[in-house]
């Protein structure tokens, strides 16, 4: 099963580390996008002047992951 996993308390979490490493344990492919830092309560933020960038992480074998800035 493909499994996209995105959460807003950042790529580097220790509840976003759980849970990769327990998808891929039950054999998933597993897809990350997470802010690249700390976003909880921030629901009502607006980008609109700024472009958003992704970078590539490579925290977990076997999962493509990506931080949002």
């Amino acid at each position: 099963m493909n499994v996209l996993i995105v959460n807003d308390d950042g790529i580097s979490s220790a509840g976003l580390d759980a849970l990769v490493r327990t998808a891929v344990s039950h054999g998933h492919r597993v897809l990350v996008s997470a802010p690249a830092a700390q976003q909880s309560a921030v629901s009502q933020h607006l980008t609109l002047n700024r472009p958003l960038f992704t970078h590539p992480v490579s925290r977990w074998d076997k999962v493509q992951a990506w931080a949002v800035e």
